[in-house]
């Protein structure tokens, strides 16, 4: 409670939006009612995944789940479905060959219920560019943003990168976990164009990674600038309408109607499984190959050249639970994780307050977990090590 007070606190500081920020303090995955939101539409032809008559049984707590410290979760005598219902979780879905193994839902959520997403909006906008590239609408991910940005036209600022945006290498003064303040900042801004002319870079491009949901903010604005359409427009054009979805989700944008490519996206849990099964299908949405399948591939790569770190690469999250040094997960703080894993099998998006989508690709296997706060778990690497176990 202190430290939200005092957060709070440092917020009023900032003299943005003062009332809003103090108002709706730390965002919340029902943050979608507060921001314009634009329509993505639903497919014409919705899929669906193959049904069970009843949902797996899950493993034992204490088999899967990690906390925030990477300490084995014992949960005491509660189920699974005890313990998702006690840590903040929305819902929990697992695909395996298309097959829908288990679904379900908790704290009021339901299948019809929309949430934002958060950060696995920057996956979604990923695949967006890879499709932008196959198109020639961009010329590779070697092209300098200056084309669409013309604020950064005169500086060293317009040799950035789209490559860079997307494996977070950029190197703009707007890291996530270092400038948190400045990120709400933007989070509750009206027109974000004054922040973006106001950033400098505090790294040489391509030198270094540091994890940024500005840079995605950039990347939304360069597609759009490339295409000549609305982000939102896109994503149902080039993605949304061709994955079978069932139901229409949205985009937020800002009063000036720049779109929150970061973490704007809000949908039905299930459209998200959807979304996942392209990525597992190497971008091929049956027989149609919706994304390049070498785009996804360098989704997957551990590659560390140009300052990307191996942990992540444009849009996903590789550090899985097999990535983990098993031997010193008792006595650090924060276990260790080794590149040299799965062989580039796995990879998941995540996203603020425990939103992790993972697939593994060689199993064609998909778990979702969505909720309203972490709850001091590490949802990555529990989803992750619960698919070992499945």
């Amino acid at each position: 409670m202190l430290k939200q007070a005092g957060f709070a606190i440092l917020l009023l500081l900032c003299s943005c939006n003062t009332a809003r920020v103090l108002h709706y303090n730390f965002p919340d995955i029902s943050d979608y009612k507060l921001f314009t939101q634009v329509k993505i539409s639903h497919s014409s032809s919705p899929f669906e995944f193959k049904r069970r008559s009843e949902n797996i049984v899950l493993p034992p707590v204490k088999d899967w789940v990690l906390t925030n410290k990477g300490k084995q979760e014992s949960a005491g005598k509660m189920s699974p479905e005890q313990f998702l219902e006690a840590t903040k979780s929305t819902s929990l879905l697992i695909v395996r060959h298309d097959s829908l193994l288990y679904e379900n839902y908790f704290n009021g959520f339901e299948r019809s219920t929309t949430s934002q997403h958060f950060s696995l909006t920057k996956a979604v906008v990923s695949l967006l560019t890879g499709i932008a590239i196959e198109e020639g609408i961009i010329s590779g991910i070697d092209q300098a943003i200056s084309n669409y940005l013309p604020v950064y036209a005169s500086d060293e600022r317009g040799k950035v990168t789209i490559g860079q945006l997307l494996n977070m290498t950029a190197g703009f003064d707007c890291n996530d976990y270092n400038d948190q303040l400045r990120f709400i900042r933007l989070y509750y801004s009206d027109e974000p164009s004054k922040f973006i002319s106001r950033r400098k870079l505090r790294y040489t491009p391509g030198e270094k990674f540091a994890y940024s949901s500005f840079n995605t903010l950039l990347l939304g604005i360069c597609l759009e600038k490339a295409y000549g359409q609305t982000l939102n427009s896109l994503i149902q054009n080039k993605i949304w309408t061709k994955i079978g979805t069932a139901s229409d989700a949205s985009i937020g944008v800002f009063k000036d109607n720049t779109s929150m490519a970061y973490g704007g996206l809000a949908s039905y849990p299930i459209d998200l499984m959807k979304f996942a099964r392209l990525v597992s299908n190497n971008g091929n949405w049956n027989g149609d190959q919706v994304v390049p399948a070498n785009y996804i591939n360098e989704c997957r790569s551990k590659s560390e050249d140009n300052g990307k770190s191996w942990r992540y690469s444009r849009g996903f999250w590789l550090d899985t639970y097999n990535c983990l040094k098993k031997e010193e997960i008792k006595t650090l703080k924060w276990p260790k994780r080794g590149k040299d894993c799965d062989h580039e099998n796995q990879l998941y998006g995540g996203g603020y307050r425990g939103q992790i989508l993972f697939i593994d690709v060689e199993k064609k296997l998909i778990i979702l977990r969505l909720g309203t706060g972490d709850a001091n778990k590490s949802w990555s690497l529990s989803i992750s090590r619960l698919a070992e176990l499945l």
